[in-house]
């Protein structure tokens, strides 16, 4: 069976490019990322590959496929690669937007974007905030909760989303304003 010995870049976003490295891939009749088989195409087009050489594949990853380290298997007539090479598949973090946009210390805001499933860190303004169940449930890779703390100041501040791989930039979608309280 073919071989595959590396992929570079071995982390891509979902339909992101790659190329496996490795032998025997002229007379590949396939290629899956873990049970997700590509089509045989351009290696460009999302969720396809292309055999370059008999040591080269082009691979685009699918643009639907799920946040996870895969499995990079090439078949040929002769069998099927070991699947000890992997690639790892990271939605980029960002926020689209926050409700609401402004509150007293405390309020609880529903930061909604994308990549946030391997969440490592929440942000608020410099200030490092837990992120906590929401009304509706866990948080997902699409949606969150935190608490505004009390020390973020009175100015407007930006909720940033931090995974190990990347943290979302600051943009007017994110900004949170904190509000006085109320005296009654």
């Amino acid at each position: 069976p073919a071989t595959v010995t590396s992929v570079a870049p071995s982390t891509v976003a979902p339909g992101g490019s790659t190329v496996v490295s490795g032998m025997g891939f002229s007379d590949a009749t396939g290629v899956a990322l873990g049970s997700t088989a590509l089509t045989a195409g351009s290696g460009t087009a999302q969720g396809t590959y292309s055999v370059v050489s008999n040591t080269l594949i082009d691979l685009a990853a699918p643009s639907s496929i799920a946040d996870g380290t895969f499995n990079v298997l090439v078949t040929s007539p002769e069998g099927t690669s070991s699947g000890a090479t992997t690639l790892t598949i990271v939605t980029p973090v960002a926020v689209t937007g926050i409700a609401p946009s402004s509150g007293q210390v405390g309020t609880r805001v529903v930061v909604t974007g994308s990549g946030f499933g391997l969440l490592t860190d929440v942000l608020v303004g410099a200030v490092d905030v837990p992120v906590i169940s929401g009304n509706a449930g866990e948080t997902s890779a699409t949606s969150a909760w935190v608490n505004v703390p009390g020390n973020v100041g009175s100015s407007a501040v930006a909720i940033v989303m931090v995974t190990s791989d990347s943290r979302s930039l600051p943009v007017s979608a994110d900004l949170f304003t904190p509000t006085a309280p109320t005296v009654t």
